[in-house]
């Protein structure tokens, strides 16, 4: 326990030594409130002295500019306007006048004044037959307005410079004033340093003192902390420091201590009992499970992890494991790009049974207080659903060979019938014949579409890639839709900045990508309208842009529009969303992005990015 001798109250020493800095503080703010208001009085004095003067010559000098325009208006616009004008604003400068001769109290601007009233009252007579002779007004010629007009702007010129003057008799009256100031703000600005500084060495020498006296108690109070946060819990602070409060501080903190030991020793089995349980929890679960620290150091995995990657016994780091999936993993976690990785599926053989597809789920883990961070990460098993998806495209493209010879057959019969080699139709077989053509081109495309999705889908390992020209491509594309749009009066206007690079591709796939987007965009576009297509690049990237005035897509269809099969609310009739799904399949291939930005009724803009293998023609 600690020896407790009479002891002063810390609370009290504080105050102390407060209320003589801040009394030093109150009375360097009264001199300089003093001070300060000696300083307004004077400013105060000179503004009302001299306001009132300044804005009558400013507005005198607006009048004159007003007068001046009055006179343009009458010589070159609307005469009765312009004599209006000119009154009202002689009226305004005669009130401002008399407002200047009311402020005037030196004998300079009154002078000034005089000499204002006379020039304007010769301005006056000069042009007040223009203003109420019509006559001579209609008489004059064109060279003569020009030179009354010119007369005039030297006139209204010589009266504001006349008018000024009052300004730099004002300028030069504030001009002293702030000279008496700054004198007034000179003396005071030494005084109140020379009182600061006062405050400043009374506060340090207090400050030092009382310091000294306050770093003995916190330096032990730190050392006995920190013991204790590396958890020894038996130190205590046994010595008295005088000070009432750092005294019961102390008490307290040893009743702490105390009770710190207490629980730690009651709880630590607790928490072993929960860990083992995590442990247990994990290890029972069906699905592979690993928990890695920040350096990707296992911390943790179950029994079906170790199953599928077949983990050596002295292996601590999933870096060093030999598997293609967890090296994936690694270059994820350490350069964040976790997101990118749970949106793929990964094919894994596993020995002794038959290959199974997983998607990676990640969440990280972040202890705040110690700055403690790792990644829990699941493997979800979706072999099923995987079978389910090649069974449902196996039966879909099935169905789509077997519609294709039958509609091989039907396009043949109707270009039969549309040459008329069975006969002669009237007009109502013709219009049903068009009707039927209308519904073959429909299903041709929908069964084209079905057979190259299910084509990509099955044989993506399979496709060939080569290096192919941008500027093929492009050519392509533009000269087949330069003839369409023209059919449908439709604006196609193109752009290419690729500068003869190549992209490694498969062309046929990039132009079906292209034509299924710009087939769309014609769809959706009435006559009149516009669409765009623009191929831009570097050695890093390159982008197709389709852009349209078309109706546009809403947002909440814009995240569903590359889902196989969906019908958008407002589409074509017919349409069964395959066109856009072949798109993002096409996309995904070749391991680039496809987006779309759209407003209703204002148009669409799909943009695809590649960075595959981009090189100079």
């Amino acid at each position: 326990m600690l020896n407790h001798y009479p002891s002063t109250s810390l609370k009290n020493r504080i105050l102390f030594g407060y209320f003589v800095v801040q009394g030093i503080m109150i009375l360097a703010v009264f001199w300089g409130v003093f001070n300060f208001y000696r300083v307004g009085e004077s400013i105060k004095l000179t503004m009302s002295e001299n306001y009132s003067s300044i804005m009558a010559v400013e507005n005198l000098g607006k009048s004159l500019d007003n007068q001046q325009h009055a006179v343009y208006v009458i010589f070159n616009q609307d005469q009765n306007k312009g004599k209006v004008l000119f009154q009202e604003e002689k009226e305004n400068f005669y009130y401002w006048f008399q407002k200047a001769k009311e402020s005037a109290y030196t004998d300079a601007e009154k002078t000034i004044l005089k000499n204002l009233d006379e020039s304007y009252t010769r301005f006056l007579i000069f042009f007040q037959d223009y203003i109420n002779n019509n006559s001579v007004f209609t008489n004059i010629s064109s060279y003569e307005k020009i030179q009354i007009y010119n007369k005039v702007i030297e006139t209204v010129k010589n009266l504001k410079l006349e008018s000024n003057k009052i300004y730099e008799i004002n300028h030069n009256l504030l001009q002293n004033e702030i000279d008496k100031v700054g004198k007034i703000t000179s003396f005071s600005t030494v005084s109140m340093v020379l009182i600061m500084l006062i405050a400043v060495v009374i506060g340090m020498v207090f400050g030092l003192r009382f310091t000294q006296k306050l770093i003995e108690p916190i330096q032990e109070f730190t050392d006995v902390i920190k013991k204790i946060s590396d958890g020894d819990f038996n130190y205590t602070i046994e010595k008295s420091y005088n000070f009432v409060e750092i005294d019961e501080l102390s008490d307290e903190f040893n009743k702490m201590s105390s009770m710190l030991r207490d629980y730690y020793s009651m709880n630590l089995e607790k928490i072993l009992y929960e860990q083992k349980k995590s442990d247990l929890m994990i290890q029972l679960m069906k699905e592979p499970v690993l928990l890695v620290d920040e350096k990707l150091n296992i911390i943790n995995c179950n029994k079906a992890f170790n199953r599928v990657f077949e983990i050596p016994a002295d292996s601590t780091n999933i870096i060093d494991i030999n598997s293609p999936v967890l090296a994936q993993l690694s270059e994820a976690l350490l350069h964040n790009k976790v997101i990118k990785l749970t949106k793929e599926v990964f094919k894994i053989n596993i020995h002794g049974e038959k290959e199974r597809y997983y998607k990676i789920e990640v969440s990280e883990l972040n202890e705040p207080s110690t700055q403690t961070k790792g990644w829990l990460i699941i493997l979800s098993d979706i072999t099923s659903f995987k079978e389910i998806e090649k069974m449902k495209n196996d039966f879909i493209g099935n169905v789509s060979h077997e519609l294709k010879t039958p509609l091989t057959s039907l396009g043949m019969a109707l270009d039969l019938l549309n040459e008329e080699v069975m006969g002669e139709m009237n007009e109502k077989q013709k219009d049903l014949l068009k009707s039927m053509d209308s519904d073959y081109e429909r299903l041709k495309k929908l069964v084209h579409d079905i057979l190259e999705l299910s084509k990509i889908e099955s044989a993506s390992r399979e496709i060939k890639f080569e290096n192919t020209s941008l500027d093929d491509i492009f050519n392509t594309i533009s000269k087949k839709f330069q003839l369409l749009c023209a059919d449908d009066k439709i604006d196609f206007m193109t752009e290419n900045h690729t500068n003869g690079l190549n992209l490694f591709c498969n062309r046929h796939l990039i132009i079906s990508a292209l034509e299924n987007l710009l087939f769309n965009a014609i769809k959706f576009t009435g006559h009149g309208g516009k669409i765009g297509f623009i191929l831009s690049g570097n050695t890093k990237e390159v982008s197709f842009e389709i852009t349209d005035t078309g109706i546009g897509i809403s947002e909440e269809n814009t995240y569903k529009i590359f889902d196989k099969f969906v019908q958008i609310q407002g589409n074509i009739p017919g349409s069964v969303g395959l066109g856009l799904s072949l798109v993002k399949e096409i996309v995904d291939l070749h391991k680039g992005e496809i987006s779309v930005k759209s407003k209703l009724n204002k148009g669409s803009v799909f943009k695809m990015k590649f960075m595959n293998g981009i090189k100079n023609g």
